[in-house]
């Protein structure tokens, strides 16, 4: 059986050991606990930084669905533009026809009538400008 003096000296030599134990797990348990309160503090930051590249891609897409419709109001406004020009074309043409047959017309009939008699043979075929000379009145 060990005596008092035998365990006096065995707890003196872990005493030491022991103290740096607890001391290591005290400072162990303040770098957590400064952790824990870093990250309570960034936290809200990177709450804040989720919400501003939330709002960076909804601008994003915002500004992407703009060009979208400016693009397409762009090919619409050349559309118009080209039926417009096809438009008038045909109007010119048509005045310009009406303008000829009315220079041809020598009064024994109408320019309708006279239009009918022109374009009546290309329902079928399509006759060549001599033959529509040779059908004007004399």
């Amino acid at each position: 059986m060990a005596g008092i003096n035998t365990a006096i000296s065995l707890t003196d030599r872990i005493t030491g050991t022991l103290t740096k134990v607890a001391n290591t797990q005290e400072r162990v348990a303040r770098t957590a606990e400064r952790m824990n309160q870093n990250t309570r503090r960034i936290a809200p930051a990177q709450i804040e930084m989720g919400n501003s590249a939330q709002m960076a891609g909804g601008k994003v897409a915002n500004m992407w669905n703009k060009f979208k419709g400016y693009f397409i109001a762009l090919f619409a406004i050349q559309a118009v533009t080209r039926a417009l020009r096809a438009l008038f074309g045909a109007s010119d043409t048509f005045s310009s026809i009406q303008a000829r047959l009315n220079l041809i017309n020598d009064g024994s009939q109408t320019t309708a009538q006279l239009n009918e008699r022109f374009t009546e043979p290309r329902k079928g075929r399509e006759p060549s400008t001599l033959l529509w000379l040779h059908q004007l009145p004399s």
